[in-house]
């Protein structure tokens, strides 16, 4: 069984309106995007590792999904390569905090009062999305 840590706070970015979030440039604009945003995924562990790592910190849930293998690639972000160092090792630039996101309307179902919820395969890839 995976055990997904994810962000389930509403980020303070998130609540502005339509017209600020449009009025960003450059680089506000690029810190606004890479927030994390409820439902991003942050650590991934085997089973019964991460349950103790939420306790009494609200800003953060756990996703139980039996049967399914851990893979660390749900942590990684959305990235592109920029160039190359003077060394030949690539730099790249985030463009988003985490490349996979697990839908939070639906983990809401499913979310009891300590922040934790358990979900079928089935439940998992239906809530499983890649940022674009």
């Amino acid at each position: 069984m995976a055990e997904f840590i994810i962000f389930w706070k509403e980020h303070y970015m998130d609540s502005r309106d339509a017209p600020k979030v449009a009025s960003l440039k450059g680089a506000k604009f690029m810190k606004y995007e890479r927030r994390y945003q409820k439902g991003d995924i942050i650590e991934v562990w085997p089973d019964e590792q991460g349950e103790f790592r939420i306790r009494g910190n609200p800003k953060f849930a756990l996703v139980k999904v039996p049967g399914l293998a851990v893979d660390r690639d749900m942590m990684v972000p959305l990235q592109y390569q920029t160039g190359v160092d003077v060394v030949g090792n690539p730099i790249y630039r985030i463009l988003k905090r985490r490349k996979w996101n697990l839908d939070p309307t639906m983990l809401a179902i499913s979310m009891n009062k300590s922040n934790i919820a358990t979900l079928t395969m089935a439940q998992f890839v239906d809530s499983k999305r890649a940022k674009t």
